[in-house]
């Protein structure tokens, strides 16, 4: 497991957001640039423009960005750097809400988990070492065995 670790640092929240900040690129102006952009536009053009799965396809994106995801699309179609879609101009309201709703429900899910994970995550630790260490007792004893009990002698055969 320490090697694992060396290989692949544990990953924390701040890390998360950090990457997630950088990839969006600056937000504040209305011009918003980087990969994140990029990834909308390819998403709009592969997914003929249906803003469910835009919204699957991008890195980092809830239901609270799908305003500021259309925002992005609507800008590059302003700009003629995209086409109207049918499945983005035809949307129903109903469709936005039942996405909303489904989001929702999968972040309290996930909220649940992540709760049972932090209370288990000192536990788990603590197991981990007592089961290394029976492991360890149990190669002791089977080395101690094999060191000092008799070994049964062979049979003869009978001629």
């Amino acid at each position: 497991m320490e090697r694992w670790r060396c290989i692949f640092p544990k990953i924390s929240e701040q890390q998360i957001e950090k990457f997630i900040k950088e990839y969006r690129g600056d937000c504040l102006v209305l011009s918003y640039s980087g990969e994140e952009r990029q990834a909308i536009k390819e998403s709009y053009l592969k997914n003929r423009g249906v803003v469910a799965k835009i919204m699957d396809d991008i890195i980092g994106v809830s239901y609270e960005d799908e305003d500021r995801i259309r925002d992005i699309i609507d800008e590059m179609i302003e700009t003629k750097e995209l086409k109207k879609a049918k499945g983005y101009v035809m949307e129903s309201k109903k469709a936005k809400e039942k996405r909303r709703k489904a989001a929702k429900k999968e972040a309290e899910e996930a909220e649940k988990v992540l709760r049972k994970i932090e209370a288990n995550e000192g536990t788990s630790d603590l197991k981990a070492l007592i089961q290394k260490r029976q492991l360890d007792r149990g190669s002791f004893f089977d080395d101690l065995a094999a060191k000092y009990a008799q070994q049964p002698k062979a049979k003869k055969k009978k001629k």
